[in-house]
């Protein structure tokens, strides 16, 4: 009696929980990630910092799947208990787990330029990339058509390895791009210009 007492009052509030998860994986992915980043990663020196469009992805899709995981074992769970038969929380942990790890890969996912030169964090490695200005062998400004103009779109700095790093043409981006550019020229990197049609 005690037990199914519990398990009437555990389940209104796990679904309340998966509720504002799901409700909340709109809003807190950018929160978040506002904050973790820039306690771990901010520094003075950086010109500016960003997290790619990815990082939101990641942080969302990781709180749509701690919901989905979650009802999906509150539904095996109602099946289980018609039956009389026990459930294991092996699918909780599965949801956490998977969960953590969207918000890991999304929380060390982004880019940076200060002096030193271009610093990446790849989705997937939590080892940041430093590529020196030296480094880089040519930076590609890609254009596109908007509004019967042509805009940049983003640039492709391309490393004396081959290496290929592609940093999106936004408002930060645009704000230091005369130094940047600058920089990667004056230490030996081509600079070129290539157009893409806009997609229909």
């Amino acid at each position: 009696m005690k037990e199914m007492i519990g398990n009437d009052t555990r389940k209104p509030m796990k679904i309340m929980f998966i509720v504002m998860v799901f409700i909340s994986s709109f809003i807190l992915p950018f929160v978040f990630i506002i904050i973790f980043q820039d306690i771990l990663f901010f520094s003075e020196s950086q010109w500016f910092f960003n997290a790619p469009f990815l990082s939101y992805v990641l942080l969302i899709g990781g709180m749509m799947l701690l919901a989905i995981l979650l009802s999906v074992d509150e539904f095996i769970k109602s099946k289980r208990n018609d039956r009389d038969l026990k459930t294991g929380p092996w699918m909780v942990f599965l949801s956490v787990a998977l969960s953590s790890l969207c918000f890991v890969l999304g929380i060390f996912h982004y880019y940076y330029f200060d002096d030193e030169g271009l610093h990446f964090n790849q989705v997937t490695s939590l080892q940041e990339l430093d590529v020196q200005w030296n480094e880089i062998d040519e930076v590609i400004q890609v254009t596109t058509r908007e509004n019967n103009m042509e805009v940049y779109k983003e640039h492709i700095f391309i490393t004396k390895d081959g290496l290929q790093l592609i940093i999106p043409h936004n408002y930060d981006f645009m704000m230091n791009r005369k130094k940047i550019i600058t920089l990667a020229e004056n230490n030996g990197a081509r600079i070129s210009e290539q157009f893409v049609e806009p997609s229909s």
